[in-house]
């Protein structure tokens, strides 16, 4: 009888909630297995894609769509225009507040 109660009180305690735990846990960690497969193929399919955009030709690409060659050669040539101008007020800007040297740096 004292059997009996000792042996009642272990499976009623902590052992048996923690054979249920562990059995779960094993189950959760198999789903994850999964998971990790999916998100493995999700990047898989992430690079392959970024692959073939690098694969396009200039006329393909979103930003060139539409557009002969003389045409995104005059676009490209304001763009840089519009640079060299803004980078020449910036300097010319600058120079004016900086002291007088700043032009003549490879002369000795």
């Amino acid at each position: 009888m004292i059997l009996r109660r000792v042996q009642w009180q272990v499976l009623t305690s902590g052992f048996a909630s923690r054979i249920r735990q562990l059995c779960y846990s094993t189950s959760i960690a198999e789903e994850q297995r999964g998971g990790n497969q999916r998100e493995l193929a999700r990047l898989k399919n992430i690079k392959k894609s970024q692959e073939q955009q690098k694969k396009k030709g200039a006329n393909e690409k979103d930003g060139n769509k539409g557009m002969s060659l003389e045409e995104r050669r005059h676009r490209d040539a304001e763009q840089m225009r519009e640079k060299q101008r803004l980078a020449k007020e910036k300097e010319a800007a600058s120079g004016n507040s900086n002291n007088a040297d700043s032009g003549n740096k490879n002369k000795k």
